[in-house]
């Protein structure tokens, strides 16, 4: 059993109320005035020993920093062009792109990521 700390409930309770996928930054960004004593790093590492416990999902984002997601099921994402917000992307009728694979080079598969990129409304003018 993991031992929980001050830090780590506060780190963690803050970034269950956070939308968007937020990155390390932004998780330490919402805390640090009110929580001074938690350095930036105690929050980046934190947020990865959770991720590799399985209590939250890394998204890795290429040309960007990763970003962390409560739902811990595999899906698709999305991320905006523009203001780099990701998203979590309803596509219940796309297949499965493991099963696709007849040849993997030797590798011993372990994941897939899809990244689909867009504009997101808000950044479009829509708002929505």
């Amino acid at each position: 059993m993991k031992r929980q700390t001050v830090q780590r409930q506060v780190i963690m309770e803050n970034f269950f109320s956070m939308k968007d996928h937020p990155t390390a930054e932004q998780v330490y960004q919402q805390i640090h005035t009110k929580y001074a004593a938690i350095s930036k790093s105690t929050v980046y590492r934190v947020l990865q020993q959770a991720a590799e416990d399985g209590e939250i999902a890394r998204v890795e984002v290429q040309n960007g920093p990763d970003r962390y997601d409560l739902r811990r099921s595999p899906h698709y994402h999305i991320r905006c062009s523009v203001c780099g917000r990701v998203d979590d992307v309803k596509a219940d009728r796309l297949p499965d792109p493991m099963k696709f694979l007849d040849d993997a080079g030797g590798y011993d598969i372990t994941g897939c990521s899809v990244m689909f990129s867009g504009v997101c409304s808000r950044c479009a003018g829509t708002g929505k």
